[in-house]
């Protein structure tokens, strides 16, 4: 039961991440060189100096390859939320943990992954 629980979590977080990306397939005026990104899987590291994510990805959108693992940037910015069995809160980049399962969604510039929102969910 809790992998067909897991398993739905995941297809929800990947369903609202790669919606909006697939729908933009052609970047917008200004964003030459520039990809919004959605992706779900799980954190495999965690730098709190450089205040990084990196993710395995299970699912996305056309910008990030199943398998591969990908550093996400943060910002003052990035919104850090929480899926609870009561709704889905607002935490800390600190409260991010290893192996949690994960959504992201961001802009890809040269290279750099940076994250406007991840979302987790307690285990």
């Amino acid at each position: 039961m809790r992998k067909l629980a897991t398993s739905l979590f995941v297809l929800v977080l990947l369903i609202s991440a790669v919606t909006p990306a697939l729908a933009a397939r052609t970047d917008p005026p200004g964003m030459a060189g520039k990809g919004v990104f959605g992706f779900s899987g799980s954190i495999i590291a965690i730098d709190p100096d450089s205040r990084t994510v990196t993710a395995h990805v299970a699912a996305g959108c056309r910008l990030v390859t199943i398998g591969n693992e990908i550093t996400l940037q943060t910002t003052p910015d990035t919104r850090f939320l929480a899926k609870t069995a009561v709704g889905t809160i607002i935490i800390s980049f600190e409260e991010l943990k290893i192996d949690q399962p994960m959504s992201a969604q961001g802009v890809m510039t040269g290279g750099v992954w940076t994250a406007d929102r991840i979302t987790v969910r307690y285990l």
